[in-house]
């Protein structure tokens, strides 16, 4: 599930990967992508004192902390996603009072459709949280996901990526990029379809000054 650029494969290499095996995880009915997750929620409890020591050692969180700030709520995310998925990817008819006068008469059906491969800059402050449930969203929507963890939670980044592992996703549906700086930009200016990107304040402001330069140099 993991790959870490060489000098000899590209990030473009990598993200061509990612878009092949995105056709076919989007092919699979929603309920085959959704038994991850309910492995995942429970790998989550069962692994309990170990991810508090990821934290800990990353972070420097109690495990109090830890179980309020980032296990309970990832595992709630899960939760969430195992009960309204279908329901919230379900084709939804636009109801006549939200269609103006002039499309009186036709239908409107919303569909919900996967983006492809979608990048993620991850965060440091909630390691597991915040990275945990941005990935098993996208995943569970059909997207497939190439994330550059932050440098400083290598503990909670390899945890996390095993847990994943062992919940039974499949190969190469979450590719982590080493976590350097130098992937960030690089993962923002590669073949992605979307991007989630977490960071503070100063560190935001560069990287969307950056994100408008290259969003110009697209038009």
């Amino acid at each position: 599930m993991t790959t870490t650029l060489t000098s000899t494969q590209s990030i473009d290499d990598l993200l061509a990967q990612a878009h092949q095996v995105q056709r076919e995880w989007a092919g699979l009915p929603l309920r085959e992508r959704l038994r991850p997750v309910r492995a995942l929620r429970r790998l989550i409890a069962t692994e309990c004192d170990n991810l508090c020591a990821a934290i800990a050692r990353d972070v420097g969180k109690p495990s109090e902390e830890a179980i309020g700030s980032d296990l309970l709520s990832w595992a709630d995310a899960c939760r969430f996603l195992e009960t309204q998925a279908i329901s919230l990817m379900r084709p939804r008819r636009v109801p006549s009072a939200q269609r103006p006068l002039w499309m009186w008469g036709q239908s409107d059906t919303v569909y919900r459709r996967p983006r492809g491969v979608v990048g993620i800059i991850g965060t440091w402050n909630y390691p597991l949280y915040l990275n945990g449930v941005q990935i098993v969203q996208a995943l569970t929507a059909g997207n497939t996901v190439v994330w550059k963890p932050s440098e400083v939670v290598p503990s909670c980044s390899a945890a996390l990526f095993d847990l994943l592992r062992r919940a039974g996703y499949p190969d190469g549906v979450v590719r982590m990029l080493a976590p350097t700086r130098e992937n960030g930009p690089a993962l923002l200016e590669a073949d992605i379809d979307h991007l989630v990107f977490t960071a503070t304040t100063a560190d935001s402001i560069e990287s969307l000054d950056r994100l408008a330069e290259v969003v110009g140099d697209l038009r």
